[in-house]
């Protein structure tokens, strides 16, 4: 098991870490359930989640899967099963008081199709925070040429510097299918002289990759010979300075876990609503 030390060192320096998880089951229960669905529901001859682009016949039929498999993979509840499985390692990182983002998306990039991914960027140029780490399930292997790209560092570069162009997806308009499964309908991506210093970040099914949303990411094209398929989940300290306006029923967060003192905290603004916590330094 990777040290609180060790955790804290990695993600200082580079911006992003790889953690390998102490239940990994729960990851191998998901991509068996996700196989499952296929057989029943598409591809009876499906074996393996590599061999997907095999069996899909066109963008049409891919769009159709994609966001069926969303749905999927959210009613199941996969994502908050597999982050509650880490949880000691997650409250060690970021805090114990946790949000895990509501509905995540399933991500599946066929080999050699552009469309299906969007390029590096940082999440930050769509009005991510800071604050918020996306964790990077994979349910595939994937090697230096399916794995997504990242920049070590570039959590520190000022937004002024890490300058990108926007790009219209072909085939994304706003509401539109490819859209609701996540691919946005314009683009921001970084220049070359940026992506170029990306380095490829290769996982096996049992590990994640961790990265806050300020650090570029990404990947133009897969470039391995099997379909990528993985989980980019955010979770965030649910103290972080703009969490209050994203939780509560069907927002963008879901609350996952709380630290004693929080929780007794809240339990005193129920019992006062008309009072104004100030997360400044009080005095007399």
């Amino acid at each position: 098991m990777i040290k609180l030390s060790e955790m804290n060192e990695l993600y200082s320096k580079n911006g992003w870490m790889v953690l390998d998880l102490t239940h990994p089951e729960t990851v191998f229960e998901a991509r068996d359930a996700i196989v499952a669905f296929l057989r029943e529901s598409f591809f009876p001859t499906l074996e393996r989640l590599e061999d997907l682009h095999g069996h899909i016949s066109d963008d049409e039929a891919y769009i159709k899967v994609h966001l069926a498999l969303n749905g999927f993979f959210r009613e199941r509840q996969f994502a908050k099963k597999i982050i509650s499985s880490e949880l000691d390692a997650l409250q060690k990182l970021i805090s114990p008081d946790l949000c895990i983002q509501t509905n995540p998306y399933l991500r599946i990039a066929r080999p050699g199709v552009a469309g299906d991914n969007i390029g590096l960027h940082r999440d930050t140029f769509y009005g991510a925070s800071p604050y918020e780490l996306s964790v990077v399930v994979a349910y595939t292997d994937l090697d230096e040429g399916g794995a997504l790209r990242i920049v070590s560092g570039s959590q520190r570069t000022p937004e002024s510097e890490t300058r990108f162009h926007e790009v219209d997806i072909d085939g994304v308009e706003r509401g539109s299918p490819r859209h609701l499964a996540g691919i946005p309908y314009i683009a921001r991506i970084v220049l070359p002289e940026i992506a170029n210093e990306a380095v490829p970040v290769p996982l096996t099914v049992g590990q994640v990759l961790i990265f806050g949303l300020a650090t570029v990411h990404g990947q133009e094209i897969n470039q391995g010979a099997g379909t990528r398929v993985t989980t980019d989940i955010r979770v965030v300290n649910g103290l972080a300075p703009f969490i209050v306006n994203r939780t509560g029923p069907e927002t963008y967060y879901t609350p996952l876990s709380q630290s004693s003192v929080s929780e007794q905290a809240d339990l005193y603004l129920q019992a006062n609503p008309d009072r104004i916590i100030n997360r400044g330094r009080g005095g007399y």
